[in-house]
């Protein structure tokens, strides 16, 4: 490796590092969106189910948008990777409001319809087999 291959190497970790460790909720991952986010019940993800407790939902891959993958919180165990629709934040709802729920059959959990980022008018909608 050439002396300028390994300073651009040092710096391009030293950035990654940077990025994150400067938020708890939020965090930059290679240019997608990282969040954890807390559930106090059971929800369900399409083939999986998420009991209470803190999850990682992120967009790992940037040349991917909608590719979502949701893991623990130690990123020991994946529970979903998988592609998503681009859908627009419904009209009134909080922009603080990162999850969307939609309808679930009686005696399932509430099942997670949507995903907005942080700062994003644009979330990522779960696709569901009927």
């Amino acid at each position: 490796m050439t002396r300028t291959n390994k300073i651009a190497c040092a710096v391009s970790l030293a950035a990654v590092f940077a990025s994150g460790t400067s938020a708890a909720v939020r965090a930059s991952y290679f240019g997608g969106h990282k969040m954890y986010l807390t559930f106090s019940g059971t929800v369900s993800l399409p083939g999986a189910e998420l009991r209470a407790g803190t999850y990682i939902f992120e967009t790992p891959d940037p040349d991917a948008p909608t590719l979502v993958r949701v893991t623990s919180r130690d990123h020991r165990k994946l529970y979903l990777m998988a592609f998503t629709l681009p859908v627009s934040r419904p009209q009134g709802m909080d922009p603080n409001r990162p999850i969307a729920f939609g309808e679930s059959e009686p005696g399932t959990p509430p099942r997670v319809r949507a995903w907005y980022p942080e700062g994003d008018s644009t979330g990522r909608e779960f696709i569901y087999k009927k």
